[in-house]
């Protein structure tokens, strides 16, 4: 009897979906966080033949799908544990999702794709450290951190996650979890695109695609941050919003061509985070002679196959051969590497206030179907959040540990 009680309440919940409340490609608001009544430090205790292993609650998938039919809230999934010398577990305060997110969950990748179900998604996120290896240097137990996972590993849409000391920083003092979580992977894409493949200097001219986004809202800013003069493309009701992150010039796509508004303008970078294949064709008449086009998007939003892997990396190649023996744009396909060196440098912007984060709505672990499918619209402005702990709770732990720390003689604050 014991045993089929524990197997009912362990039994996975369906996610609950909003689809058929969206008007119009806007994205609903969810109830508000602080009225659900569950809190993310509960977990649950599987027996084992060996004795009691910890659980957690988590978001997992055990096939491609529609987010709506195939994410699951477990609360019997297994708690991480520490696996490598240099790995640190970290209770997961909040996460941001990103496309690549629900593109993953619907099987987009799954040719390059070699983890086995179920499956935590979820590459970014905030939270404080538990736990170290006994390689770890520069981390601590009780460490308020955030990172991004690796591409095979993912898994911060839970309330643990296992995950190496090198992806990861510490968190902005003057940022909350839910913040800091937005900009990990956004953030390093924007950056790795713009400075590192791009090579962005000085009084450069920037040409920003889709700059009111998740990743184009951190483009303008890095931009700026390098004193580059950006023009970015977005819908009218944004132009407020880019223009308080520095941009310069905003082109509505709705009423303009961006194509023709910048005609000979001799741009020197192209950023484009919306894709498409006109948007490259567009890029010679914008950019000056040996420009750089830096996409992350590329040119289709479909299901990798062996056909369409054979396609693009055609196209790719011979974008970049047409670079090398005309005067064609510099073309580059950027995916984000997780480092935690160029993560303490977004860190050090946001510290002190030269790097800004937008959160558009924020989730509970309950709502993470909702989540997914308000991304999948691509109609956001900045990022959404799932918000693993409540803040409240957040507000209250933290008020316990610093009463701790003036109660205990010769420990080091954390």
């Amino acid at each position: 009897k014991t045993q089929k009680k524990m197997e009912a309440e362990a039994a996975p919940q369906t996610l609950p979906s909003q689809a058929d409340q969206q008007d119009a490609g806007e994205v609903v608001v969810p109830p508000p966080v602080e009225t659900t009544p569950t809190t993310a430090t509960t977990t649950a205790t599987t027996t084992t033949a060996g004795g009691s292993e910890p659980t957690m609650r988590a978001i997992v998938y055990e096939s491609y799908g529609a987010p709506k039919d195939v994410l699951q809230l477990r609360t019997d999934h297994p708690r991480p544990k520490i696996t490598g010398l240099f790995d640190v577990i970290v209770q997961v305060h909040a996460a941001a999702i990103n496309p690549v997110d629900y593109k993953f969950v619907e099987g987009y990748m799954s040719l390059i794709q070699f983890f086995h179900f179920p499956f935590v998604p979820g590459f970014d996120f905030a939270g404080v450290i538990v736990e170290t290896g006994t390689g770890v240097k520069g981390f601590r137990k009780g460490d308020e951190v955030m990172g991004m996972a690796h591409f095979q590993s993912c898994g911060s849409f839970a309330e643990y996650m296992c995950i190496s000391s090198s992806c990861i920083t510490f968190k902005p003092s003057n940022l909350s979890f839910a913040e800091a979580a937005s900009i990990p992977l956004a953030g390093l894409t924007s950056y790795q695109a713009l400075v590192g493949t791009s090579k962005i200097q000085a009084a450069q001219k920037v040409l920003i695609l889709g700059g009111s986004g998740g990743t184009g809202m951190f483009g303008i800013q890095i931009a700026k941050h390098f004193k580059c003069h950006v023009a970015t493309v977005c819908s009218s009701k944004n132009a407020d919003f880019v223009r308080e992150l520095g941009a310069d010039e905003v082109i509505d796509y709705n009423t303009d061509d961006w194509g023709l508004v910048l005609t000979g303008q001799n741009y020197d970078v192209i950023y484009d985070c919306v894709g498409g294949k006109e948007n490259y064709e567009k890029a010679p008449q914008v950019l000056k002679p040996g420009g750089y086009y830096t996409t992350i998007a590329g040119d289709q939003q479909e299901k990798f196959t062996v056909g369409k892997l054979l396609s693009i990396g055609g196209s790719m190649m011979a974008r970049t051969v047409s670079s090398w023996v005309s005067k064609a744009p510099k073309y580059s396909f950027v995916t984000t590497a997780t480092n935690g060196h160029e993560l303490a440098v977004l860190a050090n912007l946001a510290e002190s206030g030269q790097l800004k984060t937008h959160i558009a709505e924020r989730y509970t672990l309950e709502q993470a179907a909702s989540m997914f499918e308000a991304s999948m619209t691509q109609r956001t402005r900045g990022k959404l959040i799932l918000q693993v702990v409540p803040e409240q709770q957040q507000h209250n732990n933290n008020n316990n540990n610093n009463n701790n720390n003036n109660n205990t003689e010769g420990e080091a604050d954390i």
